[in-house]
């Protein structure tokens, strides 16, 4: 068994997985056509006689892993991606992006939906407008609006729930506080002088809008997260961030509460 066997062995979970051959395109065999992609770097994995995957080297150094007829929902989960992703790191360290795509034919009849290597490590699943497809979320099948899926996945994703919280919990503040900033920002609008009074809420608005784009940084990284923790994605870090995010954001909202509290005096 060469080292695509022993790969695929700990990538596939098929009920037959010994009836399966895979080969690059030296591999030759009487019973095989050779399958060779226009600049040569094709690989071929074969089951019971039919081509279920194929890695293809696209112009830029990305390669593209595809997936048809496969029918299994195990091929979705990281913990299987992260095999052959290593593995093909190894091969194509100077690859910019790998990208998967997966097509259910039989499983779930939809066209493909694609997983996309972030920096060698994150998982993005992109989705085309046209398309409505699904992932299995504790065993059972999920549909997902094209738009949001990865959101969506993230906010059910049982391993997931301390990382759900921390986001949610900076996410109220981060809505409060511009609540608060707001009313603030109607009352200077309308009225002149209070340059003190607006020092203040400038310079808490440049720190709202600094803590949200921190919020819209950490909660895509959330999303990726779904499809890393499976592979043993460690969380802490994330989490910790998440929690000084939290703290700056809590600083954030009572200044705002004060600056409130201030306006509607002089109101």
């Amino acid at each position: 068994m060469d080292w695509m066997e022993k790969l695929l062995d700990s990538f596939f979970s098929f009920r037959h997985a010994r009836n399966w051959r895979c080969r690059f395109p030296e591999h030759r065999g009487s019973h095989y056509q050779d399958m060779v992609a226009a600049d040569g770097a094709t690989a071929e994995w074969l089951l019971h006689g039919h081509a279920i995957a194929r890695l293809l080297k696209l112009e830029g150094g990305r390669l593209l892993l595809e997936l048809r007829d496969a029918g299994y929902p195990t091929l979705t989960t990281a913990s299987r991606l992260n095999a052959i992703l290593r593995k093909l790191l190894e091969l194509y360290p100077d690859s910019p992006k790998m990208e998967f795509r997966l097509k259910y034919t039989g499983l779930f009849g939809r066209p493909d939906h694609t997983f996309l290597l972030v920096d060698g490590r994150a998982y993005k699943l992109k989705l085309f407008p046209e398309e409505t497809v699904r992932i299995l979320v504790d065993g059972r099948a999920v549909p997902l609006l094209p738009a949001g899926a990865e959101y969506l996945y993230f906010m059910q994703h049982p391993r997931l729930e301390g990382l759900r919280r921390l986001y949610r919990a900076a996410s109220r503040l981060l809505d409060g506080s511009r609540e608060r900033l707001e009313e603030v920002e109607r009352f200077l609008s309308g009225a002149g002088g209070f340059e003190e009074l607006r020092s203040k809420y400038w310079e808490l608005r440049s720190r709202w809008e600094t803590a949200r784009k921190a919020l819209g940084e950490l909660e895509w990284r959330c999303r990726l997260s779904t499809l890393g923790v499976a592979a043993g994605a460690d969380l802490g870090a994330l989490k910790m961030e998440l929690r000084r995010l939290r703290a700056e954001l809590r600083e954030v909202d009572d200044a705002a509460a004060r600056l409130q509290a201030a306006v509607r005096l002089l109101s």
